[in-house]
């Protein structure tokens, strides 16, 4: 992904031996997307800054087994928003005044199918319908938290493993133009395709028992009214497929992908939960 900033948008590309952290600037030196950063629940960093080498106006950061393609597009958003971006000024729209995404962000998902529910304080939570991908929006978020209580915090994996596969943080004045391209990436329906041999025993277990539980409320009865079994009728599955374990991390986490496809694998960073 870094190399694409370099190659199509003349980024800088930056590197820091000391702590081994690979770093890229935009031309004006207002966006900056860096890979190993010290927190692994924020591996991935992108900052923009309204001033050159100026304090951030907003982040976003993500653990080091977030999909690189959800990364990626928020990254080329920021890239190829806008044909006539002036990298010598202020004129990018992720730079503009008023543009927080917390809206625009729960809109796609909502649209998605996913579930809401609201806390007393305002705060707001949004469930995929299989479960496996929760998202926090806290509009009073301190503008510059990002590692603590950030205003959108999306995680991946079941609600009772206690430590997510992958989470993505994003600050107050993050902008629609970059939430909703983490929301559409997520959302998209064509799976992320993954090599099976690099998948976490633990995801796999998981998934293993989210997909026995849908095989079984899906069964088809063994005899109709008339005490037989009709002919022809499908043989309901006996046991998870591959297909099923791509949930975890597929773009969009609802039905199962097709059974050629291959899972993805977990976040390496489970012995680092969010920060709460």
């Amino acid at each position: 992904m870094l190399h694409l900033l370099v190659a199509d948008g003349g980024w800088l590309h930056h590197y820091e031996g000391a702590l081994d952290q690979d770093f890229v600037s935009s031309p004006d030196m207002r966006f900056r997307v860096g890979l190993n950063q010290l927190d692994p629940g924020a591996w991935w960093q992108i900052a923009a800054a309204r001033m050159p080498l100026g304090p951030p106006q907003w982040q976003a950061g993500f653990s080091k087994d977030t999909p690189e393609e959800l990364v990626a597009a928020v990254a080329e958003q920021l890239l190829y928003a806008d044909d006539q971006i002036d990298w010598t000024g202020e004129a990018h729209p992720a730079l503009r005044e008023g543009e927080a995404g917390l809206q625009e962000a729960a809109d796609l998902l909502l649209r998605a199918g996913w579930r809401e529910t609201r806390s007393a304080d305002g705060g707001r939570r949004l469930e995929s319908a299989d479960g496996l991908a929760r998202a926090d929006l806290r509009p009073q978020a301190d503008r510059f938290d990002l590692m603590g209580r950030p205003a959108l915090a999306i995680e991946a994996g079941p609600a009772d493993a206690g430590i997510p596969y992958w989470q993505a943080l994003f600050t107050t004045d993050a902008p629609g133009l970059v939430t909703s391209a983490f929301v559409r990436a997520l959302t998209d329906p064509a799976p992320l395709h993954r090599d099976p041999a690099w998948m976490d025993e633990q995801l796999l277990i998981d998934l293993d028992r989210l997909s026995n539980t849908d095989a079984r409320r899906h069964r088809p009865p063994l005899f109709n009214d008339q005490g037989c079994r009709p002919l022809g009728a499908p043989t309901p599955p006996t046991g998870p497929s591959r297909a099923d374990a791509a949930r975890g991390q597929q773009r969009h986490l609802g039905p199962p992908a097709p059974a050629d496809v291959a899972p993805i694998s977990p976040c390496s960073s489970r012995q680092h939960p969010p920060r709460r």
